[in-house]
């Protein structure tokens, strides 16, 4: 890293099934919190380093009271996967920042939709198991959640990364502080069952899976 000497370090390798962090808990901190540390701590050999930015997770805030939740809502991790990016979250905030002056900048993407290669996620998978069977099997209905297309992600980093003008032309894109990239607008799964089903046209039987 400090032979290239970037200005900019954009972090988003991670392990990030919620379900298999359960199963295989020291290698999701050893990836997404060792790791991290190891190349935080790499760029700050870089002299032209301006923003080194780390992508978080909405999982990170767990169950929340009030909402929409905002940067500032109290993180409340509750599996091995959002717990590794928490511990991330207080050692940038509790003492890479204020200690070491090191010009982080934490994204928050909730959950994001329009992948091409992989259907492990929600929508992704109700889409792959609709457009192949009229009998599916999902988990709970209940949980609401708050969905964001993949491109209107990138176009978050875009701004971040090359700033923002506000109403006088100035740019104000500042590190040490943390960003939610979300819509506000929380979607339950029964309700997004029920979208995914009217676009496809999709007539079938659906089982709950409480394993799921």
């Amino acid at each position: 890293i400090p032979r290239i000497n970037p200005s900019v370090i954009v972090h988003l390798a991670a392990q990030t099934s919620v379900e298999l962090s359960h199963e295989r808990p020291i290698e999701f901190t050893e990836t997404n919190y060792i790791g991290t540390l190891n190349l935080a701590h790499a760029s700050m050999q870089c002299s032209n380093l301006r923003m080194f930015l780390w992508n978080s997770t909405s999982e990170c805030y767990g169950i929340q009271d009030e909402f929409p939740i905002n940067e500032s809502a109290e993180l409340r991790p509750n599996t091995p996967y959002a717990i590794s990016k928490a511990a991330c979250e207080f050692y940038f905030k509790n003492y890479l920042g204020p200690g070491k002056n090191f010009p982080y900048f934490i994204m928050c993407p909730f959950n994001s939709f329009g992948r091409k290669n992989t259907n492990q996620f929600v929508v992704e998978s109700l889409v792959s198991k609709m457009l192949i069977s009229n009998d599916i099997t999902i988990g709970d209905l209940k949980p609401v959640r708050d969905f964001i297309y993949i491109d209107d992600v990138i176009d978050a980093y875009d701004h971040v990364i090359n700033g923002v003008e506000n109403i006088v032309g100035d740019k104000h894109i500042y590190t040490n502080t943390k960003m939610n990239i979300c819509t506000g607008r929380g979607v339950s799964i029964e309700d997004l069952l029920k979208m995914i089903s009217a676009k496809l046209n999709w007539v079938g039987n659906v089982r709950l899976n409480t394993t799921y």
